[in-house]
């Protein structure tokens, strides 16, 4: 049984062809996964406007429930070389896709997280957390009022 890869990316400079990637799909006949890197989709973002953000955590959104309808299926691997390797010459938006090439090695879990810890990052990187307003708020306003009662950033 072949395995495949491709890689999706993030067109950065469709004229230079600067891209970054952001997710994996490694597949053969009976197995297929996909995982994408949250920091690196929330890179891409700072790149776009807002609609372009939300049109591409969308389009990464419908990849998630693909491959979760495409697993279920037992000939679907058989079907997505070829769809991949159509997305690869024709598909031009702000994703893009790795023509599928074949790889020598199982398709199974432990093999699709060393390939994405090596190709995308670790598997147990995060996207970095920023403060959301309301809770700087709360610091700012509500802290300074409770504080000798209340044990402040306890998680």
């Amino acid at each position: 049984m072949a395995t495949f890869s491709s890689i999706v990316f993030f067109n950065i400079n469709t004229a230079h062809t600067e891209r970054m990637a952001l997710g994996l799909f490694v597949w053969d006949e009976t197995h297929l996964f996909f995982q994408h890197s949250k920091r690196r989709l929330k890179v891409a973002g700072e790149f776009l406007s807002a609609g372009e953000r939300k049109l591409l955590a969308t389009t990464v959104h419908l990849f998630e429930s693909g491959i979760k309808r495409l697993q279920d299926e037992s000939t679907a691997g058989r079907r997505l070389e070829s769809a991949f390797d159509y997305l690869a010459r024709y598909n031009d938006n702000l994703t893009g896709f790795s023509p599928p090439k074949p790889i020598n090695m199982p398709c199974d879990l432990d093999n699709f997280q060393k390939l994405y810890a090596t190709i995308i990052e670790p598997m147990n990187a995060t996207a970095p957390v920023n403060e959301s307003p309301w809770k700087t708020q709360v610091k700012r306003r509500l802290y300074p009022k409770i504080e000798q009662a209340v044990a402040r950033d306890v998680e």
